[in-house]
């Protein structure tokens, strides 16, 4: 009963407290800082609390449920071979592992897609040192695949940091690199890594000289780059860390959700496999509003 009582006042005591600082700090930005025209506590945005908050007391669980299967490695690497039509490597977030990407997975597989999630620790090193083992874990493997294959580098969270060096670095290998997804990604920090004692988390404090430095490289990926956001994430503050890109990228802005809800809601999905396949077979994105 004890542990009851616990569990159920962690998975509503958390959504609940995240968004307390989402709203103070929301609520004391100016548009400019905020990177949107609904942001600085409007109605609207307060209003759209309510389903991201919702969004978050759903997404928690979920998380905690598949977490112990990211750890059998195979189920979320698929390799396709010849008859494969193109390569995509997800890249978890920082507190995540490979069985984040359970619900793009079918989709993925069903089209045609191979599938490479590489796992990483948030006590394992710097932003750097993990995307350049990461990296080279990825050459070996993408070794067995026709070279002329299409890569496609997703990424949730600090993963879509790392995201951009490997797809630099296995575009500098001679890889066939189309496109970088990020969902959710902190481009300048955020302030909530705070609370969080890794080194890996360090390197994604706001205003990190580090992040800054390798945001400022993603600005000349060799190949087309979006980020997908919400306008209600609770975990990456300020707002204007999702919405100011690296120069060159385009943005698309998701219905209100909570920061790990994005990896699940099927509008989400079904756009990152839109890019995904326009990518691959166009070389570029189609319009985003």
């Amino acid at each position: 009963m004890e542990w009851t009582v616990v569990l159920l006042v962690l998975w509503i005591g958390v959504p609940v407290i995240s968004y307390v600082f989402f709203w103070y700090e929301v609520a004391n930005c100016s548009p400019e800082e905020c990177g949107s025209s609904e942001c600085p506590g409007s109605r609207s945005l307060l209003r759209s609390l309510i389903p991201a908050m919702f969004s978050s007391v759903l997404a928690l669980p979920l998380v905690l449920l598949l977490y112990p299967f990211g750890w059998v490695t195979r189920w979320w690497n698929v390799t396709g071979g010849a008859v494969s039509r193109g390569t995509v490597i997800f890249l978890h977030g920082l507190c995540h592992n490979p069985s984040a990407v359970v619900l793009m997975k079918r989709g993925l597989v069903s089209r045609g897609f191979s599938l490479l999630t590489p796992w990483y620790t948030p006590w394992e090193g710097t932003v750097e040192t993990v995307a350049h083992r990461i990296a080279d874990e990825l050459a070996s493997r993408l070794a067995v695949e026709p070279p002329q294959k299409a890569i496609v580098v997703v990424g949730h969270s600090l993963g879509g940091i790392l995201a951009t060096v490997v797809a630099r670095t296995l575009y500098e290998r001679g890889h066939q690199v189309r496109a970088v997804i990020t969902l959710g990604t902190p481009f300048l920090g955020s302030k909530m890594a705070v609370f969080l004692p890794w080194v890996l988390a360090r390197s994604i404090r706001w205003r990190s000289p580090l992040l800054a430095r390798l945001v400022e490289r993603a600005g000349d990926l060799p190949c087309t780059a979006v980020q997908l956001w919400s306008p209600t994430d609770n975990m990456v503050l300020p707002l204007t860390s999702l919405s100011q890109v690296p120069p060159g990228w385009r943005q698309y802005v998701t219905s209100p959700l909570c920061h790990m809800a994005i990896l699940f809601a099927p509008s989400v999905r079904r756009k990152v496999m839109e890019l995904i396949e326009s990518a691959v077979f166009k070389g570029t994105f189609p319009h985003l509003p």
